[in-house]
């Protein structure tokens, strides 16, 4: 069961990754409905020209590598600061949907973690 459920965070978590990530290159999914304060945040993000594109080149990497199950550590590990803004972005400024987005994100994250670091510990 619980091999399960390790099975289907990471085929969630490498759909979610490499089909957002591929989003922010080719957008082709559109963009919900977003707040003034979410507008503003996220304005400020693209300032740095780099951030995005760095963040979903590392999101589709990772996202690939969780899918053909290598590298999990190595991708947890770069998934965190990731994984950390998206919660928070979406708790603080994005309160509708932030229950949605923080359960197909945090979840199967924080299970994966828990799962590799078991791993590690037998």
């Amino acid at each position: 069961m619980i091999i399960f459920f390790t099975e289907a965070a990471r085929a969630l978590l490498a759909v979610n990754f490499i089909v957002f990530g591929l989003n922010g290159f080719f957008n082709f999914l559109p963009l919900p409905k977003q707040t003034a304060d979410m507008k503003k945040a996220m304005n400020h993000i693209q300032e740095l020209r780099f951030i995005l594109p760095a963040t979903k080149i590392i999101e589709i990497f990772c996202g690939i590598c969780l899918a053909a199950n290598v590298y999990l550590t190595i991708c947890l590990a770069l998934l965190l600061p990731i994984v950390f803004g998206i919660v928070c972005l979406q708790l603080i400024f994005n309160r509708k949907h932030s229950l949605l987005v923080t359960t197909l994100t945090l979840v199967p994250y924080a299970g994966l973690v828990f799962r590799q670091l078991m791993l590690m510990i037998v």
